[in-house]
């Protein structure tokens, strides 16, 4: 199956998300894109997205913004677990930001990024090892599922392999 194009759509006006369906069981390599107001994590680790899933074996990817502004991306699949962070990512970006995480598993690479693509305010580091995104973590994340909860302020653009 080859083929890019978009899996997930949403609409924050309307709360609406568009999913597409039959993906590969596996995401070798995908982008998720993220936008949101972010909200003041003064008082601590502020989770944007939580996703977990103990059914078999344990798989969880969580975003988060420190106080401090960083951003964290933890991935776990059984007792494999990898995390990639941009430190300061999001100090000095108030107001709406877009945050990107890209992977491509076989190829051994990944990016964070964040900020204001109107604001020319761009922040990224480069990862090594992600772990490639199963279709039902992504169907779960994306479609909203009761495996994940998200921040109310994230609205989703997620372009990922669709079969053709």
């Amino acid at each position: 199956m080859t083929g890019s194009g978009w899996f997930a759509l949403s609409d924050r006006r309307s709360g609406g998300v568009v999913c597409a369906r039959g993906l590969p069981a596996v995401l070798a390599a995908g982008c998720l894109v993220v936008e949101a107001q972010v909200p003041d994590a003064r008082g601590g680790t502020l989770r944007l997205l939580d996703y977990r899933d103990s059914r078999g074996w344990a798989r969880t990817l969580t975003l988060e913004l420190s106080a401090d502004g960083t951003v964290t991306l933890h991935q776990r699949q059984g007792t494999r677990a990898e995390a990639f962070a941009l430190p300061g990512g999001l100090r000095g970006c108030p107001g709406e930001v877009r945050l990107s995480f890209s992977w491509d598993a076989p190829g051994r690479r990944c990016r964070l990024a964040a900020g204001q693509p109107d604001a020319g305010c761009w922040r990224r580091a480069e990862g090594r090892n992600p772990l490639p995104l199963m279709a039902e973590e992504a169907e779960a994340i994306a479609c909203r599922s009761e495996l994940a909860k998200a921040h109310p302020a994230l609205t989703w653009h997620w372009p990922a392999p669709i079969p053709r």
